[in-house]
């Protein structure tokens, strides 16, 4: 907001931006003031009015109006603008005469010495007699009504007569007649409500002395059907394309969209909100009765005694092409002197961007937004749909109703939309995980070339759905949203940081390596959502940090050690020139880094890091603290064999190999994270050491097992494979019988493993369950079982 107001006052200099009312000013404009409320004030841009451009002041709370004006205006202005006209400003005031003995000869006597009234009329408005106004015509109407109905004193439940007291007997011979005498005021700049209601009450007396009777209602009307703004504006049928809609399919459903406004007064009443969404919004802006103009434009779309569209569309014939007619007439009880106008401070601002318009200008500049309004809402309507760019300005509401600060609701505006989902608890999601950015960063945030990206993962375990959000900072020149999740289409960038790995990938991937878990044992605390996330986490990173690495080996090597060196800014490295890949990748990897940190650190409390010497043994007993320390420890070292991997090439035998290979598989990470699910009482340093054990063993087991399996796809593909690079080590070619040395290779290592693992009592872990249901698993998981049976 800040640069806009900046701009507005190099644009207009002399004016001074103050849109507040000062609290003593508004305690003398009302009753019991006990405050201000304020209202938005925007700018309605493009706009051409009788070949003057202009910038119109708009004062509302409702989202899109001020955005879809400015776009109307825009499409309209090029094509050569709006024409207006004014009819002056003409003000009526009305006095009721009573119980008038004769109303013909009343009519007459008044007609006789209408004159004399108006000079004597003029008498108390001088003012406006001197700046060419005053009284300029008086009206006499007789009006009938059955007094009766109207004075009848009904008995409970008796409705007989309607609302509007129309229903009885209205033959003139039985109805009353009143005098409503008009006198036409011309008020000049003024809206002047308050000028003609005082030439009303002074001239009342004299009316009385012509016509008898009695005076009742000395008042202002406000519908000024003498005091009314027109503006037209004409496009051709081609030009009116929009989007990705041609100009002949917006003309055709924008006018079917009207004939429902024409035959429909529930649709006409929607209709006309839209043209006074703008009217009333640059009427609040500039000082004026909205009220006033409010039931002036309803009244007169009823005027033929059906209500009507204030707006009207045709098509005409210009030259040898169609085009589309919009206008509007509108009466509008306006003015730009007087009243409160002079006493607000914002007044001067806003009258002062329009260049301090006469009231014929305002009014016509009312008339053309309205219209515009109207053009906009038709043109939404009948393409994208009002609610794409309504929902979208809505969001910023619900930013602001979550919490969100002003500098962060755009932001969290952009992220709902991207998720397609606009409410309270969407919001405060990103502010979660905005707060775990602007806490995993430790920078102050700088202005940066475009807002957060964000990653939106909706994953269920087990019929448990949880979300995980986060948001990143891109280096690149746009902000990007990627989504893993059911029914949506991953962007290019998404492709190419994660592969063609899609929810269902996901969903299986985890749910095997879930299926390694140990504390079926054990009763388990309420942290398994919990948990998920952090296994969830440590997949994503992984998968993006290999796929980093076979992209840009180089820079993410550098980068990683950034990170093990736990440096302020690993992002640093990147410079200007790098692929969209680094400029995307290395901020997710850091976020990711950051999320997962902050959920496995928020269990950990203030008592968390002392050590409690266990009485049967030489180990201690674990903390919250010291569990986090342990899974944040095995995160980096995926890591760090993540970039140890480049140098698989030269690795000087098998075993080297799969130390360093076998840990994409983060087994332990899945390990280690269910030490969370584990009572603390129930974990000591022993179980540490021998879950990390036991990782170890298992991701050697899944490694083998998939690399057998697999091993013709990743020949096909260039991937790395632990079977392929002991064939080309050993120098010899795949057949079944090196299968079977392979794996006896690798079963001779492994037995001892088990042996020892087996060999070890764990009260947490059951160590059967590992040898009947996991090691199966990972081999019928790969189509592997028959072969391996025998070797392990």
């Amino acid at each position: 907001m800040k640069t806009r107001v900046d701009q507005v006052e190099m644009i207009f200099p002399t004016l001074k931006v103050n849109t507040s009312l000062p609290g003593n000013l508004a305690d003398v404009m009302i009753e019991n003031c006990i405050g201000t409320l304020s209202i938005p004030l925007g700018l309605g841009l493009n706009f051409l009015i009788n070949g003057k451009e202009l910038v119109v002041p708009m004062s509302t709370e409702e989202p899109s109006v001020v955005a879809a004006v400015s776009g109307a205006a825009k499409t309209i202005s090029e094509h050569g603008g709006f024409s207006s006209t004014y009819t002056g400003n003409i003000m009526v005031c009305q006095i009721q005469q009573l119980e008038v003995p004769n109303a013909e000869a009343a009519e007459a006597a008044l007609q006789e010495q209408k004159d004399y009234l108006i000079q004597y009329g003029n008498r108390f408005c001088p003012s406006m007699v001197s700046r060419g106004g005053g009284i300029k015509n008086l009206e006499v109407r007789r009006v009938y009504y059955n007094r009766e109905n109207y004075f009848k004193v009904h008995e409970p439940g008796d409705d007989s007569r309607s609302a509007d007291g129309s229903v009885g007997d209205r033959s003139v011979q039985n109805e009353h007649v009143m005098l409503i005498i008009g006198i036409y005021i011309d008020v000049c700049e003024s809206m002047g409500a308050n000028t003609v209601n005082t030439v009303a009450e002074n001239l009342s007396p004299e009316i009385t002395k012509f016509a008898g009777g009695r005076s009742n209602l000395k008042v202002v009307s406000n519908f000024c059907t003498e005091r009314r703004a027109t503006a037209k504006f004409v496009i051709s049928v081609e030009s009116l394309r929009y989007k990705t809609f041609s100009g002949a399919y917006m003309a055709q459903r924008m006018m079917e969209a009207y004939i429902m406004a024409c035959e429909d007064p529930h649709r006409a009443v929607t209709h006309n909100k839209g043209v006074m969404n703008g009217v009333d919004a640059v009427a609040i802006a500039t000082g004026q009765d909205f009220r006033a103009i409010e039931a002036a434009a309803h009244a007169w779309a009823s005027r033929t005694g059906r209500y009507s569209p204030l707006t009207k569309y045709r098509f005409i014939k210009v030259k040898d092409s169609i085009s589309l007619e919009g206008s509007i007439d509108l009466p509008v009880p306006i003015g730009v002197r007087g009243g409160s106008i002079q006493s607000q401070p914002s007044m001067e601002f806003t009258h002062g961007i329009l260049s301090n318009p006469t009231t014929a200008e305002l009014a016509q500049i009312l008339a053309s937004v309205g219209l515009a309004q109207n053009f906009a809402a038709l043109r939404a309507l009948v393409s994208e749909g009002i609610q794409k760019g309504h929902m979208s300005l809505h969001s910023r509401n619900i930013a602001i109703q979550a919490g969100a600060p002003p500098e962060l609701v755009p932001e969290v505006s952009s992220y709902m939309i991207a998720r397609g989902i606009i409410s309270i608890s969407t919001a405060q999601e990103y502010l979660a995980a905005h707060s775990i950015l602007k806490t995993g960063t430790k920078q102050k945030f700088k202005k940066r070339k475009a807002p957060p990206s964000t990653m939106h993962v909706q994953f269920s375990v087990d019929e448990i759905k949880f979300n995980i959000i986060v948001v990143f900072l891109s280096l690149g020149e746009t902000e990007v949203h990627l989504s893993v999740k059911e029914g949506t289409t991953p962007p290019p960038i998404q492709t190419t940081l994660f592969g063609e790995k899609d929810i269902h990938w996901f969903q299986n991937a985890f749910s095997s390596l879930e299926s390694l878990g140990f504390t079926n044992k054990v009763a388990k605390r309420s942290n398994l959502v919990l948990v998920y996330k952090m296994k969830l986490l440590s997949m994503l990173m992984n998968l993006l940090v290999y796929r980093l690495i076979k992209i840009h080996p180089i820079e993410t090597s550098q980068f990683i050690g950034n990170v093990l060196s736990a440096i302020l800014n690993p992002l640093s490295i990147v410079k200007d020139n790098y692929p969209e890949t680094i400029k995307v990748g290395f901020p997710l990897l850091y976020a990711l880094w950051n999320v997962f940190k902050n959920h496995v650190e928020s269990t950990v409390g203030l008592s968390g890091v002392k050590h409690t010497q266990s009485s049967q043994s030489n180990y201690h007993q674990l903390t919250e603290f010291d569990i986090a320390e342990a899974i944040k420890e095995e995160q980096l070292r995926i890591f760090y064999f993540a970039v140890k991997s480049i140098e698989l090439k030269d690795a000087e035998n098998l075993f080297e190999f799969l130390e360093t290979y076998s840990r994409r598989w983060q087994i332990t990470m899945f390990i280690l994270c269910e030490l969370k699910l584990v009572p603390l009482n129930l974990v000591n340093s022993e179980i540490l050491h021998f879950l990390f054990k036991l990782g170890k063993y298992l991701e050697w087991e899944a490694t083998v097992a998939h690399d057998v399996a697999k091993w013709k796809r990743d020949k096909e593909n260039g991937e790395t494979n632990s079977y392929l690079w002991w064939l080309k080590h050993s120098q010899i070619s795949h057949s079944p019988e090196n299968i079977k040395v392979f794996l006896d290779q690798i079963a001779t290592k492994n037995k001892r493993r088990l042996a020892k693992l087996m060999q070890t009592p764990i009260d947490i872990i059951d160590m059967n369950t590992i040898q009947s249901r996991i090691l199966p698993s990972i081999r019928k998981f790969y189509a592997v079982l028959e072969l391996m049976q025998s070797k392990l």
